[in-house]
């Protein structure tokens, strides 16, 4: 009897033992990776959100890209000063003898640029150009103020053609007396003092 009760403890033994070691090493790592899987399974979702995210932030990035060009497009920057003389410059076509006979520039004293409201802060410097050139040459005076980056008003635009003279310009068209008045807007202390 005793040879078979140490046969069965024999036999017994290895399978208790081999149980022991499935419930101390095995199961854990088995619960282990069970959580491993449904991490990554997680993780997974997130990173195919994150895909989603990041398509919404590329959208979102475009979309600023083309507001900041459309900003840049139509709106202006009012400069801290009137910038005058760089202005003159800026405009100054080249006084040739053939399509800009001449050309001076007169400035006035600064005025708030909103009509009737003194204390908005942004004020306007009148530039008139008084001009003996072509039409095109007039056109350019013009588009160039348009073009600019900074505001410049267009308060003005007269034109006379003497057709009396005989002035003209190489091409054969009439030599103009132009005058442009223009209004180079800018900041004044007051917004500047805001900000």
């Amino acid at each position: 009897m005793w040879d078979t009760k140490h046969i069965i403890l024999t036999a017994v033994a290895p399978l208790a033992l081999l149980g022991i070691t499935a419930a101390t090493i095995v199961w854990p790592t088995y619960r282990h990776a069970a959580e491993l899987r449904t991490e990554t399974a997680a993780l997974q979702h997130k990173v195919e959100s994150l895909d989603n995210v990041n398509s919404k932030v590329e959208l979102f990035a475009q979309r600023l890209g083309e507001l900041k060009d459309s900003m840049n497009a139509e709106l202006k920057v009012i400069p801290d000063d009137a910038e005058v003389a760089l202005l003159i410059r800026r405009l100054s076509l080249p006084v040739d003898g053939k399509t800009v006979l001449d050309q001076t520039f007169t400035t006035g004293s600064s005025n708030s640029a909103v009509a009737g409201d003194d204390e908005s802060g942004v004020a306007a410097m009148p530039l008139n150009v008084e001009m003996d050139s072509n039409f095109d040459s007039v056109f350019a005076l013009i588009r160039s103020a348009e073009s600019m980056e900074r505001l410049v008003r267009i308060a003005s635009v007269r034109i006379q053609c003497d057709r009396s003279e005989d002035q003209s310009d190489i091409d054969g068209h009439p030599i103009l007396t132009a005058s442009v008045g223009l209004e180079a807007i800018y900041q004044t202390e007051v917004t500047k003092e805001a900000e």
